[in-house]
């Protein structure tokens, strides 16, 4: 069930193997065993000549919580006559977010902290962050007091400014939700990388011969634009004609009432739709109703983090039961996604853990920057914009190949894209 080819950047890590670091560790707080098992193992396979410290928690007679970091061989002496230059310490970011938040800050904190009389354990403490579940981020370049409701927390902001504030300065993310995420991340001085499942699913439609002419992505709203013109890109496909903008129009947590064509024709189309999150399955159930009742032939759904709330495997064996939707693809980010739809046919998991574990080493003989300028594994990077921003541009741009285009072929020809309901601030 779980697909794990991807186009590794081999030449980038080959070239830097002298510069490895002369110690490193991983570090696992025990609460992310048993259910990230999966993933987990994954990480220690790919990470086989890294060793491993262990973690001790228990909690005092109140309830208050006890951590202290030991070697995995040896005793507590040995961690200062052999500190680490690099810690590899894996973690998500999911509800309770209150308790997995406070795990993580534990590790970090024990990692890093410094005594006048002695260093910290490790140099560097290196996140591997499969999820993290930044739902209440706002993501749209209208003034902040426009987006936010007074008193209202930002939980992005809470958690960049305490994960920095607890050593972890280093983080590799996969396909974090929003642009506003990275802004507080960077705020706090956190140094990422942003990888992307998108190469994964491209590997993946390629492989298996499911791009054609008549192929088109789908973008379920705005915020998704920037992630689809990336598949678009490296499927070497054309946005012109061969993408679909919407827009949910949502009516609570959870709920969309209908979808707004913003950019495209679906008609006649195989459809491939690509987001970030799939939580219920409502919605998209919806969204791909709709398509199929515009004219849509095969309609295949990647996602990246298989949130996957109650009653999702109710509502996605009824959709592909139905062929409203034809296939799925998710990777293990979470393991939702191996756990909850296990036994269900045309759903297909890629892991993410070769592609992570390969950043957070390059990261850890290098530098996050370095890697993220390195040409080779540029694929798999997507730094988020503002979506309306991006919106923007794309429209620009698109209005400029239309008239490059009308200019080099006989007026009788027109582009089957269109436009409806298009901001005047943004047709102009």
């Amino acid at each position: 069930m779980v697909d794990g080819k991807y186009n590794k950047p081999t030449i980038f890590f080959i070239n830097m193997i002298e510069r490895r670091p002369s110690s490193e560790i991983r570090v696992v707080h025990p609460s992310f065993f048993g259910f990230h098992d999966a993933f987990l193992r994954g990480l220690k396979e790919e990470l086989s000549s890294v060793g491993r410290w262990n973690v001790d928690i228990a909690r005092f007679k109140d309830g208050s919580p006890w951590l202290h970091v030991i070697p995995h061989v040896g005793t507590e002496k040995d961690l200062d006559i052999l500190p680490a230059r690099c810690a590899y310490v894996p973690f998500w970011l999911v509800p309770p977010l209150a308790d997995s938040l406070y795990n993580v800050l534990q590790i970090g904190n024990a990692l890093t902290h410094q005594e006048r009389n002695r260093p910290p354990l490790v140099e560097r403490a290196i996140g591997i962050c499969p999820h993290a579940a930044f739902r209440q981020d706002r993501d749209s370049n209208v003034p902040e007091d426009k987006i936010r409701r007074v008193g209202e927390a930002i939980d992005a902001e809470v958690i960049a400014e305490s994960l920095a504030a607890n050593g972890l300065r280093e983080l590799v993310l996969f396909d974090p939700h929003g642009h506003e995420v990275l802004n507080y991340l960077n705020k706090a001085g956190i140094s990422y990388v942003p990888l992307t499942a998108i190469p994964l699913f491209v590997d993946y439609l390629i492989n298996r011969n499911l791009i054609t002419e008549n192929s088109a992505v789908v973008s379920l709203d705005k915020g998704n634009l920037q992630r689809c013109l990336h598949l678009l890109k490296l499927l070497n496909l054309d946005p012109l004609s061969q993408l679909v903008v919407l827009d949910k129009r949502r009516t609570g947590h959870n709920q969309v009432g209908d979808s707004e064509l913003l950019w495209g024709n679906p008609d006649c189309k195989d459809i491939i739709i690509s987001d970030d999150i799939l939580d219920t399955g409502s919605s998209i159930g919806k969204t791909c109703q709709a398509l199929k009742k515009f004219g849509c032939g095969r309609i295949v759904v990647m996602v990246t983090h298989g949130v996957l709330s109650y009653p999702a495997r109710e509502n996605l064996i009824h959709l592909l039961d139905q062929k409203i939707i034809d296939e799925i693809v998710l990777t293990d980010s979470l393991p939702q996604a191996i756990y909850t739809l296990e036994g269900i046919e045309d759903i297909t998991i890629l892991s993410a853990v070769p592609i992570m574990a390969e950043v957070a080493k390059a990261v850890a003989l290098s530098s996050v920057e370095e890697v993220r300028n390195n040409k080779e594994i540029a694929p798999f990077i997507l730094q988020l914009d503002d979506k309306e921003a991006v919106w923007n541009q794309f429209i620009q741009d698109m209005a400029a190949r239309r008239v490059e285009r009308v200019s080099q072929v006989p007026i009788d020809h027109t582009v089957k894209n269109f436009i409806v309901d298009v901001p005047p601030s943004t047709a102009q």
